[in-house]
């Protein structure tokens, strides 16, 4: 529910939720079948940012505080594709997505780019700027 602590996640096996604001008045989206939900809490520290309502009979699995840092300490990159899923469903929406890479998702520097030795190495490093600032 928005606002408490969150303690674990959720893997929804079976079923359909939606996800709305904490007065309950506003649809950000549906999960269904396959989807997880109350990553952010666990990663960010963060209170619950959303309400989660079962819109159909519902079978979850749930992974506490405690067992996520374990997977996370032996799978890595599960905190990487968790952030990512996490963060695409949250900026989805919006227009911008498709030039956000994962670099800027997951909060990582751009990658260090070699120094242009010929002009048209120059030139195609101005370009991949402008293109990147915009």
């Amino acid at each position: 529910k928005f606002g408490d602590i969150g303690r674990e996640m959720y893997f929804l096996r079976q079923g359909v939720c939606t996800v709305m604001n904490g007065a309950e008045n506003v649809i950000y989206a549906v999960f269904a079948s396959g989807s997880f939900f109350g990553e952010f809490a666990l990663l960010f520290s963060q209170r619950r940012s959303a309400t989660i309502k079962a819109n159909t009979y519902c079978d979850l699995f749930t992974l506490s505080q405690e067992d996520f840092q374990s997977v996370l300490h032996d799978f890595p990159e599960f905190e990487v594709i968790i952030k990512r899923e996490g963060l695409k469903s949250v900026i989805g929406g919006f227009r911008i997505y498709p030039l956000i890479t994962d670099r800027v998702l997951l909060g990582l520097p751009p990658p260090k780019r070699p120094v242009a030795s010929s002009p048209l190495q120059k030139a195609e490093g101005q370009l991949s700027e402008e293109l990147e600032s915009n």
